[in-house]
């Protein structure tokens, strides 16, 4: 992260979430369907996503900074939402945005903090069992991961 730059912090992804829970209960109180229901989640996660981007001396600019960033991903919007889809499936045909979401999934703990694949896998293993699909195919997301850093010459996992 850049020294200049705000960043998200701790207490602001709580403020995030409380918002987007906030945004979701509203929007069923005002009788909006279950898709507009979840938009308005999704809304409130959004809202302050620009915090990450904005110079610290201008964090005022953050709202701005969220909408361009809306707006920009719906460049990649089919990419990024097939990756959401499916990760933690077993898939074929990973497109480098399947990798990165996965590559992050498997590498970061239910903190939010580095975790070797190895560690995370276990982890899976523990949360929903070792005969579980979810494990399976984690596992198998690993082998593919390593194997397409590998033909890239990449070891940073």
């Amino acid at each position: 992260m850049n020294d200049k730059l705000n960043g998200i912090s701790e207490n602001k992804l709580k403020h995030i979430l409380g918002v987007a829970r906030t945004c979701q209960k509203l929007a069923e109180e005002f009788g909006l369907p279950p898709d507009a229901q979840h938009a308005c989640f999704v809304m409130g996660i959004l809202h302050d996503i620009g915090y990450e981007y904005c110079e610290k001396t201008n964090i005022s600019n953050h709202s701005k900074i969220s909408h361009s960033m809306i707006c920009e991903f719906e460049r990649y919007k089919y990419y990024i939402t097939d990756a959401i889809k499916h990760h933690g499936d077993k898939y074929d045909n990973l497109t480098i945005f399947d990798e990165i979401l996965n590559t992050a999934d498997l590498t970061t703990n239910y903190n939010g903090e580095p975790i070797s694949i190895e560690d995370r896998i276990e982890n899976i293993k523990q949360l929903y069992g070792e005969d579980s699909m979810h494990y399976k195919h984690a596992k198998e997301q690993a082998d593919t991961i390593r194997k397409l850093r590998e033909q890239r010459n990449d070891s940073k996992l």
